[in-house]
């Protein structure tokens, strides 16, 4: 009886181990799965460190943005505290004006290359002294200002009685009126065009009330003698009509630094003497010469 009763469970033994071999084969054939002894390793997600990165980035993005905002800020105030000019006083005329600016000339003191010889071929000054000292520091471009070495209030007065003086002195050939540059100053006009460049709407010069500087119009030669003399500038957009664009300000366009006492204010009466002539064909020195030979008979 006990032998019979070991035969049994040993048999029954013997099926459960058969059984189990049966399983494990299964397993390693592709059947049922076994779960793994050891929990696997957690799978590689690329978004994980994309996800990082992309911190970085809107975090580098809003320094930036914080700096450029700072920029535009501090540039569009010192755009307003050099007030109206040819540009629209807004933001949108300091938007227009950012871009144009990109295209402004690099060297402002060399005169510039003309598509044909100026008729006429010789300037009007001829004994122009040199400006003493450094040039002042100019800011802006539409408009565009002195802001060192700004004469005083007198002077700037006694420059603009100047100017409007000249009118009493060929009244048939000049004229006040507002300017077609700065629309917010007084400019001198000639009534008639005799110059060979066609985008100063006969605007000979005008004066800034602010800085006491001015923007005129000069022969090739003449601009030579004051770039050289240490008298002026040309503007950063004088550019003149070319091939592939109308520039808003011609080639001939300059500023010219505010008189300090009255010697330079003579020295300046000289040089908008020559814009008149280059813009108005009026030779002043003639005109003097046949009033004083009128005058002696």
């Amino acid at each position: 009886m006990a032998n019979s009763t070991s035969i049994t469970l040993s048999s029954l033994l013997n099926r459960m181990i058969h059984q189990y071999q049966s399983v494990v084969s299964t397993s390693i054939n592709g059947g049922i799965k076994s779960l793994p002894t050891t929990p696997p390793s957690p799978p590689f997600v690329p978004f994980a460190r994309l996800g990082f990165l992309q911190i970085v980035l809107w975090l580098f993005s809003l320094v930036l943005f914080g700096m450029g905002y700072k920029y535009i800020e501090r540039d569009y105030k010192l755009f307003l505290s050099l007030g109206p000019g040819g540009t629209p006083y807004s933001f949108r005329g300091y938007t227009k004006l950012s871009l144009i600016s990109l295209f402004k000339l690099r060297d402002p003191y060399r005169v510039p290359v003309f598509p044909a010889k100026p008729r006429p071929a010789n300037g009007f000054l001829e004994d122009l002294k040199a400006r003493q000292g450094p040039r002042p520091q100019l800011l802006g471009i539409a408009p565009q200002r002195q802001i060192t070495q700004n004469p005083s209030p007198e002077m700037i007065q006694k420059l603009q009685d100047m100017i409007r003086e000249m009118v009493n002195e060929c009244p048939s050939r000049w004229y006040i009126a507002r300017s077609m540059f700065e629309k917010h100053n007084e400019a001198l006009f000639s009534r008639f065009r005799t110059s060979n460049e066609p985008d100063h709407y006969v605007e000979i010069v005008h004066s800034h009330k602010t800085d006491g500087s001015m923007h005129l119009h000069l022969h090739p030669e003449d601009m030579k003698i004051v770039l050289d003399k240490g008298w002026g500038e040309r503007h950063p957009l004088a550019r003149g009509t070319t091939w592939w664009w109308h520039w808003p300000c011609p080639r001939c366009f300059m500023i010219i630094y505010g008189p300090r006492d009255e010697a330079e204010l003579q020295q300046i009466k000289s040089i908008i003497r020559a814009a008149a002539w280059w813009v108005s064909g009026v030779d002043t020195r003639k005109e003097n010469e046949l009033q004083n030979a009128l005058a002696s008979d």
